[in-house]
Formats: C-alpha cells, structure tokens, sequence
C-alpha cells in the first residue's frame, strides 16, 4: 500500500492558493501612465514606457494595456505610494488595474521602480536596474514586468512548468486558520537599488511649474519662427536688391555698347567722306588739322550725351535732360556735318551755335511752364464742361436733376462757372382735377440757372470751394414768377488724363419766391435746398 501524503493543513493551502491568484487571468485592461523620470530625456522616456505597455498587451493576465501618453491630473511621485491616487488613474483611464513607476539614471545604468495595483489596492513593487543599451533594456524590462504581475521569476514559473515543486514549500509552521493576505504598502519609495537614497525626492510635480515650462517653451517657439520669418524677409529684400542693379547695370553696358557701335559705324563711314579722290592725278585734298579738331569735338559731344543717357534717373529735373530731350532736340548732341566747304566750320562757330540752341530750348521750357503743363501733375486747364446728375430737395419736393456746367479758368486756381439743371419731382394730383382726367400722379420741371465762381487746388486731384447766384425764372406754370438763391458749394475733380476727369460736388443754398405759394399752398416762401451730383469733366 502507497504511503498516505503528507496532511495539509488549511491555512497552507489558503496560502498556497493566494500565491497562485495573481498568475490568473485578469478581467479589464491595465492603465499604463508615462515614466516619472530623473536625468532622463523625454524620448527615452516615451520609448520605456511604450515598452512596458507593449510587454503588457502580450500577457494573458489582463485584456490589453492603456498606454496614457500625457499625465492624468494629479498624477506625481507622490502617487506611486498611494493606492487611491493609483485607482483614480485606473478608473480615469477605464482600467482595472494601473502600473506606474519612475526611472533615473545613474552611473550609466536605468534604475527603476514600479508598482502594480488593482483598483486602489496595491498589490506589488518591483525595484531594479539594468545597462543603458537598447537589448538589455528589451530583455530587462520584459522579465521584470512580468514577475511584477505574476510574483514569479522566469526561473521559477520554468520549475513549476516542469513540475518540479518544492515540498517544503508547503510546510506551514503555524496551524493557526487564522491569517490574513495583504500587499505591503510602502510609504518610502526606493529609487537605488545599489543601496542609496531611500525616497524618489526627485520626482515631485508641479502642475503650475509643468504649465509655466510649456509656456515658455511656446514663447520661444514663437520667438524662433518671427526671427525665421524676418530673415526670410531680410534675404528676400536683399536679394531683389541685387537682382534690380543687375539690372540696371546690364542696361547701362548696353547702351555703352550701343553707343559705341554709333560711333565706330560713324568714323567708319566718316573716313569715306573725309577724302576728295581725284582719278587724275592721284591727289588727295584734306585739310587735315581742322579735319581731326572737328572730330575730337564731336567725339567728345557724344560721349557727354551718352553720358547723360546713361545716367541714373534720380529726379523729375534729371529726367528733363533724358533720351526724350534729345528726341526733342536731336542738334543738341548729333549735329550733322557739313562737306560743302572743306574749311568747314571753327570752333568757335560751333560753341555759339550750341549756345543759341540751349537758349531756345530754355525759352521752350519756359514757355511750357508759363502755360501750366510744367509736371504731370499739375493739370490747368482754360475751359472745362462737367455734364452732372445727382439729386435735391426743397421743403416737401424731391427733385431729381441733371445738366452741366462751363467753366473759363481766367487764372490757374480761379475757375468762372455757368450752368443751368432740370429740377424734376413727381407729384400727386388732386382729385377735383383727377375728375377731370388728368392722371393720379403727373412730373414737374424747373429749370434753374446758376452762376458763381469757386476756387480750385493745383494737381491731379483738384479740390475746391465757392459759391453762385441761384436764378429761376417760369417758377409757376401759366403764371411766371421768378425765384432766387444764393449758395454755398464744395467738391473735387480728379483728372485721369490731362483731358479727361471725374467730379463730385455738394452744394446748400437758400432759395425765395412769392410764387412758391401756388405750388405749395402749406409750404413756406423760401427755403434751404441743398443739392449733390457726380459727373464727368472734359477740359480744353
């Protein structure tokens, strides 16, 4: 007969079952927070955590792993001992269990600390330290996760694979049924495993710390990327820079090079009519001294003139000496010469002819400005006629008008001004006259006439400011009557061409007549009527 095994006693086999518990599998997922690191960068950090979850997702004790990539709120060293704090970061997360930790480097090893709890119950800490090299931190970290949340090493989950068991391990001194099963919590957490500093002082958080650090790093952010955009700017400014006297450099070599070309086809061509070939007796007459004089001066004329041509427009007075002055007067530079008499003319000769030339150009230009056309700018015409429609009132009438004005410009800012306008508003009939068939609404028409003056600013845009005389005659249909006014007005022209502009003008006046009473018997005999208009200006 077999010996009997040994009696177990009841507590042993509790024990023995509450050392098997965490090796079953799992209801929920496994909230994994970010590292609480010390002298370890950000990237490091991601990728050890990133790992642990990863290890977590192939383990058959929970359904998956939750890797939080930011930190839940209030979630700091301090949590890492409290079972509370660990709960809410499960709960948080939709998790049923949380395994945190904190990481520091030290003498070119990773220590590590981390803690495994269920709920708000912390059931296990695992401290070690492992190399700073990628396969022993993949290998290290794997093994040790794992005996976090089984209890077991590898070595011992491969002896209870095979089999083999200890039997001492269930000798159980004590046969008291009494006992109770409870993961140590820990008020100090261990960061050296070599033996050291016994608490993680190094891992406090700030949240007002943490957000004042992200906003200084987005002030120097945005302080980096408007210096980045400013040097953009700055070597794109420099650049067209450079770009524009290239190209003006490029233009002033052609017109060297032209101008060369002039001269050299010039003397090419010269050097055939220089020369009075007699087939008779093979003599040739050349006054040669006055000959090359007049050559050098002329060579010298247009070298000035290509000088000024090429020359750099800078100002409205340099742009007056540009090629289209010498359009204007092409002697100045390129007077033709005479062969008619071979002494030809002297020097002196030549001097007071270009003298009498700048004189005439002088007396041109002065001309010009005496007529008002010295700039683009400066528009002076002698006639104007500015055809208008706007609108206007007067007491209870809305009017709406249409006409023009001449205008004779006696000086450059004094501007004589004639009109007339068709005043025409649309009025109800009365019924005694609708009963004799006329319509329920009929237009009335006044035809105003309007004489003034008004004073007119130089320019392009030309405003100005007068006043006329208001004349109406035939007030009254079938009665006559004449009404009068007088009025203020302002407005501007803005000439687009030297011919051609747009006007605005606004006028208030006040205007009197003792026939106004058959229009309107409840209105008054006189009145303010102010009046706008747009139209266009044609200038002679």
């Amino acid at each position: 007969m077999p010996p009997c095994p040994p009696r177990r006693s009841w507590p042993a086999a509790l024990l023995l079952a509450a050392g098997f518990l965490p090796s079953v599998a799992l209801a929920g997922s496994v909230a994994v927070p970010p590292l609480i690191a010390s002298g370890v960068d950000a990237k490091q950090t991601h990728n050890l955590t990133s790992l642990i979850a990863s290890e977590l997702d192939f383990m058959s004790e929970f359904e998956g792993s939750k890797y939080l990539t930011s930190k839940p709120a209030g979630f700091g060293a301090s949590c890492l001992g409290s079972g509370g704090c660990l709960g809410k970061v499960a709960s948080g997360a939709g998790s049923s269990a949380t395994i945190a930790g904190a990481v520091s480097r030290k003498s070119g090893q990773l220590d590590f600390y981390l803690v495994y709890a269920e709920g708000s119950a912390i059931v296990r800490t695992k401290e070690f330290a492992l190399e700073d090299s990628p396969s022993a931190l993949a290998d290290g970290i794997s093994a040790h996760v794992r005996e976090l949340v089984t209890g077991q090493s590898r070595k011992a989950a491969a002896a209870a694979a095979s089999g083999k068991v200890n039997d001492d391990a269930f000798e159980d001194p004590y046969e008291d049924d009494s006992f109770v099963v409870a993961a140590p919590v820990s008020r100090r957490i261990p960061t050296n495993s070599g033996g050291g500093s016994n608490e993680l002082d190094d891992f406090e958080f700030d949240p007002e710390e943490d957000a004042r650090k992200r906003a200084e790093e987005e002030e120097r952010a945005r302080i980096a990327a408007v210096e980045a955009r400013q040097r953009q700017e700055a070597e794109a400014r420099r650049q067209r820079e450079a770009e524009e006297e290239e190209r003006r450099r490029a233009a002033l070599l052609l017109a060297r090079q032209q101008e060369e070309e002039r001269a050299a086809q010039q003397q090419e061509d010269e050097s055939f009519e220089d020369f009075d070939l007699a087939f008779g007796g093979g003599v040739v007459s050349v006054d040669e001294a006055q000959d090359a004089a007049r050559r050098q001066e002329e060579e010298e004329e247009r070298r000035r003139a290509a000088a000024v041509a090429a020359a750099p427009r800078r100002d409205s007075s340099s742009s007056s000496r540009s090629p289209s002055r010498l359009k204007e007067d092409p002697d100045r530079f390129d007077e033709p010469r005479r062969y008619d008499d071979l002494d030809g003319p002297s020097s002196s000769n030549s001097r007071d002819r270009r003298s009498s030339n700048d004189t005439a150009r002088v007396d041109r230009g002065s001309s010009s400005s005496r007529g008002g056309r010295s700039s683009s700018d400066d528009v002076s015409p002698r006639v104007t006629l500015t055809p208008h429609f706007g609108y206007s009132y007067f007491q209870s009438f809305n009017f709406i008008t249409y006409g023009g004005e001449l205008g004779i410009l006696p000086t450059e800012n004094l501007e004589l001004l004639a009109g007339i306008d068709v005043y025409s508003t649309r009025r109800e009939v009365p019924i005694e006259l609708q009963e004799q068939g006329y319509p329920p609404y009929t237009w009335n028409s006044i035809l105003p006439f309007n004489f003034g003056a008004v004073y007119k600013f130089s320019g392009r845009l030309r405003p100005y400011i007068g006043g006329d005389v208001l004349l109406i005659p035939g007030l009254v249909q079938g009665e006559g009557g004449l009404g009068t006014g007088l009025r203020v007005r302002t407005g501007l022209d803005y000439y687009v061409t030297d011919n051609f502009g747009l006007n605005a003008n606004l006028a208030v006046g006040f205007l009197a007549g003792k026939s106004l009473e058959a229009v309107d018997p409840d209105g008054d005999t006189s009145g303010v009527t102010p009046q706008f208009t747009v139209g266009t200006v044609f200038a002679f």
